[in-house]
Parts: C-alpha cells; structure tokens; sequence
C-alpha cells in the first residue's frame, strides 16, 4: 500500500507564512506525529509527500531525525490541496495499484487506523474512514436525524488503479473533487 500526504499549505487561515505542518505538538512538527504512525504501520511501504520544494529540506531533516525505514519521495505540490493530490497520484510508483490519502494536517491518524483503511482496500475500490455522529445536530429549527450523519475521519481516501494502472484522467484535469 502506497501513502500520500498533502503538505503543500502555509495555514493562511492560522496566519502562518511557512508550512504549518511545521509548527510544534507537545515539541514535534505536525507531520513528524502521522510519519511515525505511518512508519509503525504494517501495510504501508512507500511514503510520498506533496509540499512546495522550499519545504523539502526540512523535511528530509525530518525524516532523517525519525529514522524512517520505508522510501520517502517528495513530490511537487500545486496551488491547492486537489492539484497536490493529482501530483501525487501521478507520481506514484510504477505497479502502485493501491493508494491512500491523508491529510498531512490531521496529524493525529493512528497506526491502527491506516492499517485498517489499507485492510479495507482489499473488499472495497474507495472509501473515507468515519464514525457516526454522537453530537446534536441542529438546523435552524429542527434537529438533524444524527442515524444518517457521519464523521470523516483523519485518512481522507483510498483509491484503486484502473485496469490501465492510472488513477486519474490523461487530459491533466484532476479526477478528484476538492475540498478546503
């Protein structure tokens, strides 16, 4: 199983000016906390992070501080989180026939939890790992049925080649809708 990470943001919105997957948890940049949880995982045996080249070195220091086992590639990122992850997918290994994606910002995924998305690969061509909804759900003067909702969780997708071996459209334009 393959992993791609999206790490090409500056946190606008948290009003960085440099990748926020560099700013510190508990002493840790961000992306140092899912690499971990990523190298402890059984299923996955290559890494590829899409982030802005300027990023790389700090991110090969990273690696090198957390000893990765498992090949790590660095791969362009694109002005948004959907051209990143087409980058990526195009920059998969040849023969890669399973990928998942996870957001490099939600630093908290569990071994656990990718191993499971990476078992689930087996039984199904794509999936979002997620939880039923315990809150109360309002909507201007109703509550929302919460039996129908679902929390999306921190690995955001998976996704299987197609008998071609690609996993996105030759015209250039990302088969994946994006999101913020």
């Amino acid at each position: 199983m393959h992993l791609l990470i999206p790490a090409a943001g500056i946190g606008k919105r948290m009003g960085g000016e440099r990748n926020k997957l560099l700013r510190l948890l508990l002493g840790k940049p961000l992306l140092a906390w899912t690499l971990a949880a990523t190298e402890a995982a059984q299923s996955i045996h290559w890494i590829g992070i899409m982030s802005q080249p300027e990023d790389w070195p700090d991110w090969q220091a990273l690696v090198n501080d957390l000893s990765l086992t498992k090949p790590v590639e660095f791969i362009p990122g694109g002005r948004t989180r959907q051209e990143s992850v087409y980058n990526g997918l195009q920059a998969l290994p040849t023969g890669a026939e399973q990928v998942l994606i996870h957001d490099g910002a939600r630093c908290l995924a569990t071994t656990e939890l990718i191993d499971r998305c990476a078992e689930a690969m087996d039984h199904y061509s794509g999936l979002i790992a997620a939880v039923p909804v315990k809150d109360t759900i309002k909507q201007i003067d109703t509550t929302v049925e919460r039996y129908r909702r679902w929390r999306r969780r921190r690995v955001r997708a998976a996704f299987r080649a197609d008998r071609t071996g690609r996993y996105c459209p030759r015209n250039g334009s990302p088969a994946i809708a994006g999101s913020k």
